[in-house]
């Protein structure tokens, strides 16, 4: 749902125009991207949002939102306009193929960490797939995140067969 969320806001129009590494740099780049630092700031468990568009060689990448919001202890390098993105997931490479909602069923690897991902097309004006929005989940982060739940889910579950089996001594 993020990923189309944040899909349906980008402006196809204004992101076609950015072709160039030094756009990233301008105002055009940065109102491009609002959408992606929206979600970004309104869904913290979103590691990295950007964008893909297809090539003759594989996705190439426009807009990163890292650009602006960086993630604590994150010193990998912002992906530049145009740069392939040659370990793309397959469901990135899916979803700018068919137009559909893709997401990651396994986590993948690639320069940046490990993930789970989601992927939504947004059209442009003639209703050709422009590009894709990519969402990822650190599952580093996810890890941490669902840390306390997993204990406490012990807990409960170590308590629960303590007091059955008092019950039944009893």
């Amino acid at each position: 749902q993020n990923a189309t969320l944040a899909a349906s806001e980008i402006n196809p129009a204004l992101h076609a125009t950015l072709t160039r590494p030094e756009q990233m740099d301008g105002a055009d780049y940065r109102r491009a991207a609002t959408p992606l630092l929206l979600l970004r700031r309104a869904v913290p468990e979103i590691f990295y949002a950007y964008t893909l568009i297809p090539g003759p060689q594989g996705p190439r990448f426009v807009l990163d939102s890292s650009r602006f919001v960086r993630n604590p202890g994150d010193s990998t390098p912002v992906a530049p306009i145009g740069e392939l993105y040659d370990e793309a997931p397959a469901a990135a490479r899916t979803a700018l193929r068919s137009g559909e909602v893709t997401v990651s069923r396994d986590p993948y690897t690639d320069r940046w960490g490990t993930f789970l991902s989601s992927f939504a097309p947004f059209r442009d004006g003639s209703g050709r797939v422009a590009g894709v929005v990519g969402i990822d989940i650190s599952l580093a982060r996810l890890h941490d995140y669902l840390q306390p739940l997993r204990v406490s889910l012990a807990l409960a579950l170590g308590g629960s067969a303590l007091v059955a089996a008092l019950a039944a001594l009893g």
